[in-house]
Parts: structure tokens; sequence; C-alpha cells
């Protein structure tokens, strides 16, 4: 059983001491001079009594509570389980990074933690309050909710745009084709009604939970949900799809010399906004890539064999790590034809600037950004620092400002670590397995 631990005053302990020292045999010092007295341990509830170094009272910090392992996450729950070791500095002094062999120093490393702070850093204080926020929270139907991304505006475009396409097939048709053909077809090509192109929509939602029927399977009555013959026919439903449209078909040319993604940017971005404008993160957000997965005919489209698709439209994504809530995403559409004809923040030309508009929301807030290898950078986390962000992540060791002591496996002990300390930046190397290194940065954590 844990014994309670009670601090006591000088005053206190002085009085104790001396009733202590009297009835006593002589066994202590005369000088009287102990730092703690505590009653025999024979069953286990006695108090153990500390005596205070300082008469202020207030400087003494509660112990946290402990936290039961039901509590933790799985990777912390790893982590305690981990035989990890601290393995000693190779060298006694700083580590040193070079521009080059005989180039001048850059950057220089510290092998001993910074002396702990008594105030918490500013970068790790959040100055916002999570969670949904404004006309969301009154919301109380699927339907409303998600009218609240997919907002009467965005469909409104979306059914504008569509029946300028439709109007043109309509011409094209009266030219092309018999008075008999054009008039059965022609309610194929009517204009779409913003309530026809709500359930359009709802159409192509629910159409992914059937991936494996085709058009023509999902609206037989033998093979489909009824839901989809209800709603509107087949050849008008397929006639839809082939007319979508979500810009301007008479400047699309001209615009997709600075934008390749200007078929549908103008849409894209106002739901986009629409993430941010209905929540307000925690204080953890995540920063990663997400492969979307299409086959068809694009520019843009990006081949990585680690994905599941493999084939698809990459967006970079920020999330509430926390609450998973997808907060903000980014289009990779490749560089553009005419980069300045480019509207802003469609092509970045360094992955610093990408993070950096990523997470310009929330500069400022305190918040924690985690990232992957492919963004972590030290340079990255000293500029996100100053813009009272931190971040923790894995990082290339190619990367600028790393020292060759914590990028280099030989004579590394397996589930050995090494630390070093710059500028609040963390820099850690673990070795996972024989001639295989794990680097991390971090400006949220001071020491080991």
């Amino acid at each position: 059983m844990n014994r309670r631990v009670r601090t006591l005053t000088p005053a206190e302990a002085l009085s104790l001491l001396t009733e202590l020292s009297d009835s006593s045999d002589g066994e202590a010092d005369s000088d009287g001079s102990f730092d703690q007295v505590a009653a025999p341990d024979d069953g286990g509830d006695e108090d153990a009594v500390l005596v205070a170094e300082s008469s202020d009272e207030s400087d003494a910090e509660p112990s946290p509570p402990p936290v039961s392992r039901h509590e933790l996450t799985k990777s912390q729950r790893i982590l305690q389980e981990a035989d990890l070791q601290l393995q000693e500095p190779r060298d006694a002094g700083p580590y040193v990074v070079r521009a080059g062999r005989r180039a001048n120093i850059v950057a220089e490393w510290l092998t001993e933690p910074p002396p702990a702070r008594r105030r918490r850093d500013p970068a790790n204080i959040l100055t916002q309050t999570a969670g949904v926020q404004g006309r969301a929270k009154r919301i109380t139907r699927e339907a409303d909710a998600l009218k609240l991304f997919i907002t009467d505006e965005v469909t409104q475009k979306i059914v504008c745009h569509t029946n300028t396409r439709l109007q043109r097939e309509r011409q094209k048709q009266a030219t092309t084709c018999s008075k008999n053909t054009t008039e059965k077809t022609a309610h194929r090509l009517q204009d779409v009604t913003h309530t026809e192109m709500c359930a359009f929509l709802g159409l192509c939602i629910l159409r992914g939970f059937y991936r494996r029927l085709t058009v023509a399977q999902l609206f037989s009555p033998a093979t489909g949900p009824a839901v989809f013959r209800a709603t509107m026919g087949s050849k008008r439903f397929s006639k839809l799809l082939q007319m979508l449209s979500f810009d301007d078909i008479d400047t699309r040319e001209e615009r997709r010399r600075g934008d390749k993604f200007c078929h549908i940017r103008d849409v894209f971005n106002d739901v986009d906004s629409n993430l941010r404008r209905h929540f307000r993160p925690s204080e953890c957000l995540t920063l990663d890539e997400s492969l979307v997965r299409f086959r068809g005919r694009c520019p843009f489209k990006m081949y990585m064999p680690s994905k599941a698709g493999k084939y698809g439209l990459l967006l970079r994504t920020v999330a509430d790590a926390n609450y998973r809530y997808m907060w903000k995403l980014w289009p990779y559409s490749g560089r553009p034809t005419e980069p300045e004809r480019s509207p802003p923040a469609t092509y970045f030309e360094s992955v610093p600037e990408m993070v950096k508009y990523m997470v310009e929301d929330v500069a400022g807030t305190g918040r924690n950004i985690t990232m992957d290898r492919y963004f972590t950078s030290v340079p990255l986390a000293e500029d996100l620092l100053a813009d009272q962000l931190t971040i923790v992540g894995t990082c290339n060791k190619r990367r600028q400002l790393l020292p060759k002591e914590l990028t280099e496996a030989s004579g590394r002990e397996v589930d050995s670590s090494i630390f070093c300390f710059r500028n609040d930046v963390t820099l850690v190397s673990q070795c996972t397995k024989p001639g295989k290194l794990v680097l991390a940065v971090s400006t949220q954590h001071r020491g080991p």
C-alpha cells in the first residue's frame, strides 16, 4: 500500500526534531539536520513526514495523479513497454554541423538539455477552445449537417454550370439528330433544378456503399436498391453524371494554364473553407497526405505504390487528432504551365511553404502539429515555433542542420537513443534495429 506523504513547514519540523531528540538514546547526530523522519512501517498505513526545505509553500508542486493503463493511447503503451536505453553521447562537447568539410559552422547541438523553466512556454499554451461552433451546434439532422459543408450556394453553382452544359448539348443534338430522336431524348437533357441536384448528389453519396454495382445494376429491380429507381431514371442519372460541371466552361482553357485543378477549384475551396468555419480544432493536429483512388484521365494523377489504391489524386490534409475531423485540404495538381497566372496557394516551390500554408489559420494559438518525415525539418520547426506552434515528427537524415553523430548507425546498440538540443529544438536518434536509425524532431519537449 502506498504511504501518505505530508509536507511540514520548518517550524513544525523543528518542533518534531526537538521531541525526537529528547526521546532518543543518542543514536541520532547531535546537529539534528534530518532530511526525512518516518515512523516504523509495520502495516503500511503510517504517514511519511517530509521536511520542507523552503518556507514558501506555494513553490511545492503537487505530484501528478497516476495514470491507469487503460487511459493511455496505443503509442503510449508501446513506449511504456519498450525497453529503451539512453545511450551516452559519443562526444562530451557539442555536435557541430558544417556546410562542407572545411566550411563555416552552421549549427551546434548541445548534449545536455537546457535548464528547466518554471513557466510553460507560450507555444505550449492553447489560447482557443476546441469543438463545434456557430450554427453547427443547433444541427439535429444528418441532411442539415451535410448542408453545412455543401451549402445551397455551392449547390446552386453546380446547377448553373451544369445547365449551361445541358443547353449546349440540346443545341448540338438539334443540329445533328432527327426531330423524332430529339423529342424522345428531350427529357434527359432538360435543365436540372436545385431539388433534383440535391437528389442527384444524394444518390452519388449512396452509390459509395455499392461500389461493385454498375449504374445499370443500381437501377435494376433485381439487384439495385429501390431508392435509386424512386428518385430518377437510370438514363437521366447517367446524363447528369456526364454533364455535371463545376466551373465556367467558356473561361476554362485560359484558367487551365495557371491551374490544372481549375475545373473544380472554386467549389473545392468553398467546401474546404466550410470545414474550418464550423469547427475549432483541439491542441493536437496531424499533417499528412491522402490518396483518393482514381484511374481515369487526369494530368496530375499520382502513382504511389505504398498506398492502397496506388493511383489517384493526392491531397495534403490537416486533421484533428482528438476528434478525428478533417480540418483543411489542399490538392496537389502539379506545376502549372504558366505559374504567373496561378491563383494563390495553387503550387508551392518547397515543402516548408506548403506546411506554413496548411497551418497558417492556427498560428499563434499554441497548438501542436504532428507530421512525418516528408514534412519535418529543423528550420521549419524553428519557424513554426516563432509562430507559437510546436511540432513532433520523424525526420529524414538527409535534412539540413542534422549532426552526423545522430545520423550514422555504426557503433550503435539496438534500442538505444541519443538526444541533442538546439534553440528549443530537441532531436533524438533511436536505433530500432542493426544499421537502422529513426530520427525525430520535437519543439514540444525540452528533454529526454
